[in-house]
């Protein structure tokens, strides 16, 4: 199983990979990719496959320090803060388990966090790169922004 964070922020797709921890949980892995929001289905879709691939294998050892880390999104950006980064952005994780994907929009929830969103998820079975995309970018630009 791999999972990614897709966000949408002002204008930009970030997809981040995220590694299971041996201590339960998730956590961003290294790198993320960054895409014009009017990229083709077709190219957020790939994206979104290549970035669950550098997520899967086993879980992480992940030290405290690591925790406390700022986030490799808002970085990426150059959020000063979560709050920064949180506001105007829309969310959603991609989950591959064998041959699907599970798609959970993940709405703004309380104190800046984004919340999943089970009962509206999708299940794809149809792998093309297009599909993909375009259901991902359907998600993301139904769902309210974080403010």
């Amino acid at each position: 199983m791999s999972n990614v964070q897709v966000y949408l922020r002002r204008e930009e797709l970030l997809i981040v990979p995220m590694k299971e921890m041996q201590s339960g949980g998730y956590i961003e892995f290294k790198k993320l990719c960054r895409l014009d929001m009017n990229a083709p289905p077709e190219v957020v879709g790939r994206a979104v496959l290549d970035e669950l691939d550098q997520a899967g294998g086993e879980p992480l050892h992940v030290s405290s320090e690591d925790l406390r880390r700022t986030p490799v999104v808002q970085k990426a950006v150059g959020a000063k803060s979560w709050k920064e980064f949180y506001g105007g952005t829309r969310s959603c994780w991609i989950e591959r388990c064998g041959s699907e994907l599970r798609l959970v929009p993940m709405p703004p929830g309380r104190q800046r966090s984004f919340i999943f969103d089970t009962e509206h998820g999708r299940v794809l079975v149809d792998l093309d790169e297009k599909v993909i995309g375009r259901e991902v970018l359907e998600v993301l630009k139904s769902l309210p922004v974080g403010s």
